[in-house]
């Protein structure tokens, strides 16, 4: 069935999976503007093709690493791979995943629940404010580094980074 200018209708792309996948779907697209929502059906309705799979239970951490492979080789697929890697952080950080293990290694389930929550409330994400040195603060600084340290060769080494970060032009991300 085609429908809106040939794109393929997203319920048809949701048939092959059960009724329990579409369900957990649907809730995952809550947290997500409605625009967005054909992209994640798109990119979700891949991963399960890709995996020969319909029941979002019984995906594991060698699914995941199977997804992530494939679209790693697939340029022309964009951003699918981090649209599919979200739904793995929700379906486990929700404990729909029968087999969670190794998932656990590469996620902390609190901080995704905390992520999806702020998505479902509209809530935007924290930026922890880190207050900077006063130039006051980096002269007293030097100044310790420079008359208690001078012959130790790790405060030289510290010191020399000291230098490069604060008197040249020298920028970390």
């Amino acid at each position: 069935m085609r429908v809106n200018n040939d794109k393929l209708d997203t319920k048809v792309m949701l048939e092959v999976l059960t009724p329990q996948t579409q369900k957990i779907i649907d809730d995952f697209l809550k947290h997500y503007k409605p625009i967005s929502h054909r992209a994640y059906i798109s990119a979700i309705s891949n991963l399960f093709y890709v995996l020969g799979k319909d029941d979002a239970s019984k995906l594991d951490i060698e699914d995941f690493k199977k997804v992530q492979e494939y679209f790693r080789n697939k340029e022309r697929y964009g951003s699918q791979d981090k649209y599919c890697e979200s739904f793995f952080k929700y379906i486990y950080a929700y404990n729909i995943i029968k087999n969670p293990k190794g998932f656990e290694k590469i996620w902390i389930k609190s901080n995704l629940i905390n992520h999806f929550e702020r998505l479902l409330n509209g809530v935007p994400e924290k930026a922890e404010y880190k207050p900077s040195l006063t130039i006051e603060q980096i002269y007293k600084i030097e100044e310790l580094m420079n008359l208690e340290h001078e012959d130790n060769p790790e405060m030289l080494k510290m010191a020399f980074c000291w230098y490069i970060l604060f008197h040249t032009v020298c920028f970390v991300n």
